[in-house]
């Protein structure tokens, strides 16, 4: 295994506390307010709602609020997790976000070190540490590790059940099983979407895991127990099933509407019909609204056809536009727009290590198919960069081997025999 040297002993150690010292400075920089700057605004959603619960209203709102919901009025459209985090920090140690961005800037450097691990585990301990270091000073790590939405907690769970899934395949016990439990199930509830995920994942430890695979019900029930909760608040406020939250129907034909003109726009929304918000039950609008979505998608595929790969181009933005600001164009260039390169030739190197590597490209083609056909904004993108920083290191790696291995031929060719 490689070694680096020039950190001392423990350069992982140093690297987490440069994480850790960018991230406090973010934190410190976006202060105690709540303004929602360029593609956190549903910082000021989750914030109000923890505010709401702590002052004893529930998760509700004080006025009307962004798509349907009334003021003082039960709500199953935003993350409760989210939500209860904020208001747990807020009943303890009264209103104050930016304490809850140092608990976040605090797991935001954690996931630092669960890429070294993943980078570790892949390839060996000189690409993770170059990827500890790329991740130390990501720019979308740093500023999504800061602000109040669910990157930071769902990103934490998702690599750390990525990392116990490579552990139960070598070393399968009962700990490690209702480990990766707790971290999917903490997933699912941070963001629903990676449901789609959660099969593939256990089923895949099931073919690999030839011992001990009546365990993979550990995790399937931790996760049934933590969303059971919500699903019966849900049912008897609504009267209706729902597991989580009453966001997709509405973001799918949101997404889809022909309005759009085949051209995606994360930030161009549609005023909802009033006889669909007639019933004032959040279930029934969003699943009447999920109805017309996929009508409007049989009624033109060739505009969905559109819209996806639009939605697409969104997704996997790296260069600066018009209509951002000044801090969202250099977030997006000086992050995702240097990193990629570097990330796809790590992956054409790695290509030999394809079934090792399995679970990860199944999470990156079914998360980025989830939003290329709903609704998608660069932050529900930081995910993937996550998983491919091990790769851009990998890279690093390979292209200083080679200036290296190249200057010493330079250097060997110019000595006078």
């Amino acid at each position: 295994m490689d070694k680096i040297t020039f950190l001392g002993k423990k350069p992982i150690l140093w690297i987490l506390l440069l994480a850790l010292f960018l991230r406090v400075l973010g934190a410190f920089y976006l202060g105690n307010t709540v303004s929602g700057l360029s593609g956190a605004q549903d910082e000021i959603s989750y914030s109000m709602l923890g505010q709401r619960f702590a002052e004893g209203h529930g998760l509700t709102f004080p006025q009307n609020w962004y798509p349907w919901i009334k003021a003082d009025a039960p709500q199953s459209y935003y993350s409760a997790a989210m939500s209860l985090f904020l208001a747990g920090v807020y009943m303890v140690f009264g209103y104050t976000p930016l304490l809850a961005r140092l608990i976040t800037a605090f797991f935001s450097t954690l996931i630092v070190g669960l890429i070294y691990l993943l980078g570790r585990r892949f390839f060996n301990e000189k690409v993770a540490l170059f990827s500890a270091i790329i991740a130390a000073g990501y720019a979308y790590l740093i500023f999504y590790g800061v602000t109040l939405v669910t990157e930071t907690p769902f990103i934490f769970c998702l690599l750390a059940s990525l990392y116990l899934a490579y552990e139960i395949i070598e070393t399968p016990n009962w700990w490690k099983w209702g480990a990766l439990g707790i971290v999917l199930a903490i997933a699912v509830l941070f963001r629903m979407a990676v449901i789609f995920f959660v099969p593939v994942l256990l089923g895949w430890i099931f073919l690999r895991q030839p011992q001990k695979r009546a365990f993979v019900f550990v995790p399937i029930v931790l996760i049934i127990l933590a969303v059971l909760p919500f699903t019966l608040h849900n049912y008897r406020t609504w009267g209706k099933l729902l597991v989580l939250e009453a966001q997709f129907g509405h973001v799918f034909w949101n997404g889809n509407h022909p309005d759009h003109h085949g051209n995606f726009h994360p930030y161009k929304v549609f005023p909802i019909p009033d006889d669909v918000l007639a019933s004032d039950n959040d279930v029934e609008i969003t699943n009447q609204l999920l109805r017309m979505g996929i009508q409007n998608v049989v009624n033109d595929p060739g505009n969905f056809a559109m819209l996806t790969l639009t939605r697409l181009r969104e997704f996997f933005k790296f260069w600066p536009t018009t209509d951002s600001n000044i801090l969202a164009n250099l977030l997006r260039v000086f992050s995702f727009g240097i990193m990629w390169p570097f990330s796809l030739w790590g992956i054409w190197l790695s290509r030999k290590q394809w079934r090792e590597l399995i679970p990860i490209y199944l999470f990156m083609l079914i998360h980025t198919g989830v939003y290329a056909i709903t609704w998608t904004m660069i932050r529900y993108r930081i995910p993937l960069d996550a998983l491919l920083i091990p790769f851009a290191g990998l890279a690093v790696v390979d292209l200083t081997g080679r200036f290296q291995a190249r200057r010493r031929t330079s250097t060997v060719s110019s000595k006078p025999l």
